[in-house]
């Protein structure tokens, strides 16, 4: 083989490793769930990560959750706020075995 063309194909492999080295030491830095961003911007709630069981909906999850409270409960504004910790699903099409983030009130 040509010494220019060995040269390349060195380069080549020696910055392929550098890639794949690289990958594997920042896959822990990598942001595979959103829940500490999500924390850090819901001061005045508590975020609870539920599982959807048959027959729940977002409000008796909210209402179980809020245990006696329900009469305190603004229920727009934890609607809202469901809609900001789960952006990819309406309230209305949780689905069972999922687990979603509910947001429960700082007493």
């Amino acid at each position: 083989m040509h010494p220019f063309k060995k040269l390349l194909l060195s380069i080549l492999i020696i910055l392929v490793l550098i890639s794949i080295f690289q990958d594997l030491t920042n896959i822990n830095n990598n942001d595979f769930t959103k829940e500490p961003s999500v924390r850090s911007q819901h001061a005045q709630f508590n975020i609870i990560p539920v599982k959807v069981l048959p027959g729940d909906t977002v409000l008796s999850i909210i209402e179980s959750l809020h245990q006696g409270r329900t009469s305190e409960i603004k229920i727009d504004k934890l609607l809202k706020e469901f809609r900001n910790l789960n952006p990819t699903t309406e309230p209305t099409e949780i689905k069972i075995d999922h687990v979603y983030y509910f947001p429960l009130e700082k007493e």
